[in-house]
């Protein structure tokens, strides 16, 4: 019972943020290759797809304009479960490009899939408190064999994960915050490991963790060429390794090693003495932190331009495709005259004017999805149709 408890737990976890990041993820499959105890997920020829609307619970402006992930493994020792085998995470070849979104054409299906990530996400944390408020009422929590369970479930995770992470690169390009200008700012890492020494003691009350950070930088290039293509070949080809830093990028972290030891004090002796519960021993390389003034004339410029993207997101719609840039002409400056009326018409005299038949109508799919929502917390499985339903009332509340 204990090991399909944990199988369930997982599925839920693991799908939850792999739909949230990861197009088209197999449900079924899926469920089907962690029930087994291995999860093999892209490959070489068949990476996997990074959706745009990634970051859009970050509150930050920006848009995942091309994304892969090479490959995503999980092994998970189901048969000795509790017992001694490492529960092994392995996150391979990650490349992302992300821009401003007030740079990118307004795609009305792709600003529909990023509100209703968004409400999903927000429904999922309703859910959640839900959840644990209901718990709290019946008084679940008092459950001595059930804490037990989790107990031990959760030792167990800490005990015996193992974590490797290699080709990391991650790349802003902005070219809109700074008149006349444009820049990169960039994350690659090379690879980090953690894993537990001290697996073959599930009875100790200290877990002892070592994490191994290879290569981890940061850059800021200004004044770069807009047209730059950032294709995959040449993030998977401009990542710093061991002493072999990238020469055309100007670094404001320089490529970092560390070694880090970790040690996990889980008795319930520790919680009331003066024993730390968690202790840290880090062996680091060199540390060189660098900024130049374009550097940082970008980043006060970046700032200020975050804050009018996002002001302007929910206007976005109606901004004429033609930039206005002195001198214009009169049919540019025409344009952006509409969109201005077009903006406050829209977005602020119309929504306030709530006709009857709107009103009924939004009533109508209100009681609909209060229905249908009900049933779903009530059955273990839903239909699909039901699902189908559930999602497009979603979409139109």
């Amino acid at each position: 019972m204990a090991v399909n408890m944990m199988k369930d737990l997982a599925f839920w976890v693991l799908d939850s943020y792999l739909s949230r990041y990861i197009k088209n993820i197999d449900e079924v499959s899926l469920k089907g290759s962690l029930w087994r105890g291995h999860v093999q997920l892209g490959g070489q020829d068949r990476p996997l797809e990074i959706k745009p609307e990634a970051l859009v619970g970050e509150n930050l402006p920006v848009q995942v304009v091309f994304g892969v992930l090479e490959e995503f493994s999980l092994h998970v020792p189901w048969t000795t479960v509790l017992g001694y085998g490492d529960i092994e995470v392995g996150i391979k070849g990650l490349y992302a490009v992300v821009e401003p979104t007030a740079a990118q054409e307004y795609d009305a299906e792709q600003e529909a899939q990023t509100l209703q990530a968004l409400k999903t996400q927000q429904i999922q944390k309703i859910e959640h408190a839900a959840r644990q408020f209901r718990k709290q009422q019946a008084g679940i929590n008092t459950d001595e064999e059930e804490a037990s369970l989790w107990d031990s479930l959760v030792r167990y995770a800490i005990q015996h994960l193992k974590v490797t992470v290699e080709d990391v690169h991650i790349v802003y390009k902005d070219t809109i915050s700074v008149v006349g200008s444009s820049f990169v700012l960039g994350l690659s890492l090379d690879s980090i490991v953690m894993k537990t020494e001290n697996t073959s003691q599930p009875e100790s009350d200290k877990v002892n963790k070592t994490l191994s950070l290879n290569s981890l930088a940061v850059y800021w290039n200004s004044g770069v060429d807009a047209e730059e293509d950032l294709s995959w070949q040449y993030l998977k080809d401009h990542i710093a390794r061991a002493g072999a830093q990238v020469p055309s990028n100007f670094y404001i972290l320089d490529p970092v090693s560390a070694e880090i030891q970790l040690v996990i004090n889980r008795s319930d002796a520790a919680s009331g003495s003066r024993a730390p519960k968690m202790s840290a021993s880090i062996q680091l390389d060199d540390l060189t932190l660098q900024l130049s003034s374009l550097q940082f004339r970008d980043i006060i410029k970046l700032y200020k331009a975050w804050d009018m993207m996002r002001a302007n997101s929910v206007y976005k719609k109606y901004q004429p495709i033609v930039k206005l840039s002195p001198p214009s002409s009169p049919d540019v400056v025409r344009q952006w005259w509409q969109y201005a009326i077009t903006s406050v018409l829209e977005v602020q005299v119309k929504p306030s004017k709530w006709y009857p038949q709107k009103i009924s109508q939004h009533w109508r799919w209100f009681k609909e999805y209060l229905e249908c929502y009900e049933k779903k917390l009530k059955q273990q499985t839903i239909p699909p149709n039901a699902v189908r339903k559930l999602k497009d009332l979603e979409t139109k509340l």
